[in-house]
């Protein structure tokens, strides 16, 4: 049902603008979202549609080449906002402007971190 209900509003809003999507990836397949819904997204981005996405999935977050990415973090009840773009490889903090590398949060929060992503490599056969 998930299936049906996301293809079915992703091709046939002609008449939106705007897409808010939230978690894209519940109760769906790595391969179908690879193969169906990156493309669906990537085809609302180039006929110029806003799309915001809430996603922990790695290929939604960078296969669909976001112009701006928004990590929100928390410590101690302290909530720190960032945008950035993985084009600059930065995440500025709006309240403060500190600036953290694009690549080193994604890694740590879409891939579970360096151990985690390189040991997918090694159980996936690839040398790096």
């Amino acid at each position: 049902m998930a299936i049906l209900s996301l293809q079915y509003d992703l091709l046939n809003q002609d008449d939106k603008d705007i897409f808010l999507i939230d978690e894209p990836e519940v109760n769906l397949g790595s391969t179908y979202i690879e193969s169906t819904i990156v493309p669906m997204i990537k085809n609302l981005a180039k006929s110029k549609k806003i799309i915001v996405i809430a996603t922990h999935d790695a290929n939604i977050a960078t296969r669909t080449y976001p112009v701006t990415s928004i990590l929100k973090k928390s410590s101690n009840n302290i909530y720190d906002t960032f945008q950035g773009s993985m084009f600059t490889n930065e995440l500025i903090n709006i309240n403060d402007k500190r600036v953290l590398k694009w690549d080193e949060e994604s890694e740590n929060y879409l891939e579970g971190g360096s151990i985690a992503f390189k040991e997918r490599g090694t159980l996936y056969g690839t040398s790096n």
